[in-house]
């Protein structure tokens, strides 16, 4: 069974926000005058899903996580820095090239067949750094 882990990132405070740290009431509107933290979501949180990979180190793989492939696949050169996104039209998570400009640049699907073969690092995030 796939675990669904989810954070956000706050554009105003420029702050990740853990969300498996804050408890199912504080996610409820109307549970704003109970203990805990609510957290309204609105456009200045950008939901981040997990993807259900991890990177060589073990580490959890996010939308938005910036990755360093170390090495080639196949007969494709394809060391060096990606980002990874939804892609919609193929319903699934995809590695592109940190330059690319639109989500038609897409260089591979986020196998866990891909992230061993290309030994993917995390290494940061496309809004903290």
């Amino acid at each position: 069974m796939r675990e669904i882990k989810c954070r956000a990132y706050n554009t105003s405070t420029r702050v990740m926000i853990d969300l498996q740290k804050i408890t199912p009431l504080a996610l409820d509107s109307g549970c704003q005058n109970q203990p805990g933290v609510f957290i309204p979501f609105d456009e200045k949180l950008i939901l981040l899903f997990y993807t259900g990979r991890h990177d060589i180190r073990g580490q959890d793989i996010y939308d938005g996580d910036k990755v360093n492939a170390l090495a080639g696949f196949c007969a494709y050169e394809d060391k060096g820095d990606y980002k990874v996104m939804w892609n919609d039209a193929e319903c699934g998570f995809y590695l592109y090239r940190l330059e690319a400009k639109t989500l038609e640049d897409w260089h591979c699907n986020l196998s866990q067949r891909k992230i061993e073969a290309l030994r993917l690092k995390v290494f940061g995030n496309i809004y903290e750094d």
